[in-house]
């Protein structure tokens, strides 16, 4: 079954268009069951522009920027988890939730050179936070020279695994800081694998060459090899939220679009919320944005005991302002 999807435009649209995304204010949030006691006193993100507010000081949406979130704005205002007040914060964090520590542009380098890891300790030993959620990496091999030489197969298997090891003792280090903090939990994200997402290819530098896609994707699996092995050493929840991700769109793939409730999500960049991604780095859209975060609260569940209520497909179109 192949769906044609429609482009909306950013003017307020006729009542009629059945997927015409509005512009409309966001819902009021939904009510939840009870949540563990680590979520109730306060989640912290360590991480890149996978993580940071799209509402922040990089607003993301264009003309739809009121109905433009990502998975962690989506849980605070539609799930009532505890990220810390909205406010204006000295860097890394800028504006925004005062435990998001995610900044865009960030890699495993830079969050340690700008301090994600020890504000948060900090905020770990007031007892602010007790669950720390680690997602970055992506932009350590992305648009940059390691990942192109990686594509290009140019780089020699020494240097290659160098790197790598560097990139797995740089989060270990994070992870070593926030445990000398206090008492808290910990969950570490593999490196984002965008090969596997059909809008990424040529939108984040991913050459749809097979064998150029090939090389990058066994690299980043062999770093989310030392990841996994990582957290099994530290003790702390590896949450496998690319295979979580990958088989959500996988089930909602229809052709050249992915099917949600009544809507149908293009494999294309733009602002408009039927568009997967958001610009040519794929940051995804509201609705993708609630299918990362759905992955989120399942782990929670199975890890934590939470009562976490995903998001239904026809809630995601409603926030994003699609009307369903």
């Amino acid at each position: 079954v192949r769906c044609a999807p429609t482009q909306p435009q950013p003017a307020t649209p006729t009542p009629t268009a059945t997927q015409t995304p509005t512009r409309t204010a966001a819902l009021p949030p939904t009510p939840t069951s009870t949540r563990a006691p680590a979520l109730d006193d306060g989640l912290a993100i360590i991480g890149d522009s996978s993580s940071d507010e799209y509402r922040g000081s990089a607003p993301r949406g264009g003309p739809y920027q009121a109905t433009t979130f990502n998975w962690a704005e989506l849980l605070v205002r539609y799930r009532g988890v505890n990220l810390g007040a909205w406010g204006d914060y000295p860097e890394p964090r800028r504006t925004g939730y005062a435990a998001n520590w995610a900044r865009s542009g960030a890699t495993t380098d830079s969050v340690l050179s700008s301090g994600q890891h020890r504000g948060v300790a900090e905020q770990i030993r007031r007892g602010e936070v007790r669950l720390v959620f680690i997602w970055v990496g992506g932009n350590d091999i992305g648009l940059t020279d390691l990942g192109t030489r990686i594509r290009e197969g140019t780089i020699s298997p020494t240097e290659q695994d160098q790197r790598r090891d560097r990139i797995v003792g740089n989060i270990a280090a994070v992870i070593r800081t926030l445990r000398a903090a206090g008492d808290v939990r910990i969950v570490l994200a593999p490196v984002p694998d965008l090969t596997a997402v059909p809008v990424a290819i040529d939108g984040y530098g991913y050459d749809a060459d097979p064998i150029k896609q090939a090389r990058l994707r066994a690299a980043i699996a062999a770093i989310n090899d030392q990841l996994r092995q990582l957290a099994l050493r530290e003790g702390v929840v590896f949450h496998e939220v690319n295979q979580r991700l990958q088989e959500s769109i996988a089930a909602r793939m229809r052709g050249a679009c992915v099917q949600v409730s009544s809507a149908c999500l293009t494999l294309t960049q733009g602002a408009a919320p039927t568009n997967m991604g958001l610009d040519a780095y794929w940051h995804p859209g509201t609705v993708v944005s609630g299918l990362v975060a759905n992955a989120f609260m399942t782990m929670l569940n199975e890890q934590f005991g939470t009562t976490m209520v995903p998001f239904t497909d026809t809630e995601l179109l409603q926030i994003a302002g699609i009307t369903p």
